[in-house]
């Protein structure tokens, strides 16, 4: 799976990635407060790993309705998981259905 490393701090993020072709995973993005890039930019970022893409299962998105083409770009990249957008509101429900079966 993927394991955050103490290592991170301020803006470096270290992590640890150990996927196996049998393992499927969930990711949670928070775009709630992010601000000043160019559409097309957010998602170019997080599609870097293409190859792998198949091993998503599920993906949160917690963001404003504006940012619902992000979220479409990355379900279109992603065409195996599920994409789903929540408001900064449902973080809850966002978290609920990443958990659920």
């Amino acid at each position: 799976m993927i394991e955050l490393l103490p290592e991170t701090e301020g803006n470096i993020v270290a992590l640890f990635a150990s996927l196996s072709e049998k393992e499927r995973m969930r990711a949670f993005v928070d775009y709630d407060g992010l601000e000043g890039f160019e559409p097309g930019v957010k998602s170019a970022g997080l599609s870097f790993e293409l190859r792998h893409r198949a091993l998503v299962e599920r993906i949160a998105f917690v963001c404003a309705a504006d940012l619902q083409d992000e979220v479409d770009r990355m379900a279109d990249i992603f065409k195996m998981a599920a994409v789903k957008r929540f408001d900064p509101a449902q973080r809850d429900d966002a978290w609920n259905w990443l958990k659920s079966e």
